[in-house]
């Protein structure tokens, strides 16, 4: 059985880095996008019901939560494809609210 403890890392994003939580797993992988008002940890309730059903993965956006100023320009959506790429993650459903939500719908018409 999975615990509620997860891999914590800060991942190499361009110049810059992104905290990244990741449960691991072989469920199905969900990558979770937080709104524009907060950080990641608005899904720590969704996380606690779904970490035994699914991968979940979140991060936070540069300059959010956990995550450092940006020091170049970047976009959520480049972001969040790197978050995918470092785990080694090809395909995910992808759920957001707010800004998380646009960023959800950019990736999905790449």
């Amino acid at each position: 059985m999975r615990s509620l403890a997860a891999m914590q890392q800060l991942v190499d994003v361009g110049a810059d880095r992104v905290w990244v939580e990741d449960s691991g797993g072989d469920g199905p992988v969900v990558l979770l996008l937080h709104p524009g008002i907060a950080d990641s940890a608005v899904w720590d309730d969704v996380w606690a019901a779904l970490v035994y059903r699914c991968r979940l993965i979140r991060f936070d956006v540069r300059a959010y939560g956990r995550s450092p100023q940006a020091t170049e320009p970047y976009t959520i959506v480049d972001d969040a494809l790197a978050v995918l790429d470092h785990a080694g993650v090809r395909s995910a459903h992808l759920v957001g609210c707010s800004m998380g939500g646009g960023a959800a719908m950019d990736i999905a018409v790449l």
